[in-house]
């Protein structure tokens, strides 16, 4: 599956949320995770497959399960979700460090973790104790 439509209907079968054209990887061993706000009153969804990696030309494999949960962040040091997506995933993976660098380096005050002498509070300038800060909430982990 290389794109999904993914549609959150109430009990009555009205929609709540449609979530179209959503990209998805292909060959990967692993589950993949789709972050999208939080929706209430679900009480039933339709998964659409809009494309897979052969074109749809068959046969289809790689869809076990589909579930959903909120996540909770894994420390503030978990910022990203799969390929640097800006949702959680509750893990802490390269991909956290490589959305803050991306942030860091993009000047966005969003990396603005520390302040001089690694305080643990934001002074409104990039600096080196920043990334300090940050990868020390890192491998603090969970």
């Amino acid at each position: 599956m290389t794109n999904f439509t993914l549609t959150l209907r109430d009990a009555a079968g009205g929609t709540l949320r449609v979530l179209e054209n959503v990209p998805s990887s292909t060959g990967i061993a692993s589950a993949q995770a789709f972050c999208f706000p939080e929706t209430a009153g679900v009480r039933s969804a339709v998964f659409v497959i809009n494309a897979t990696a052969n074109n749809n030309a068959g046969p289809f494999t790689g869809l076990a399960e589909v579930a959903f949960g909120l996540v909770t962040a894994c420390g503030s040091a978990d910022i990203a979700g799969p390929n640097q997506s800006t949702c959680i995933d509750g893990v802490l993976t390269a991909d956290d460090i490589i959305r803050y660098l991306g942030l860091y380096f993009a000047s966005d005050l969003a990396a603005d973790v520390a302040g001089a002498n690694q305080a643990p509070a934001p002074d409104g300038q990039l600096t080196a104790d920043d990334i300090i800060v940050f990868l020390g909430r890192y491998f603090q982990g969970c």
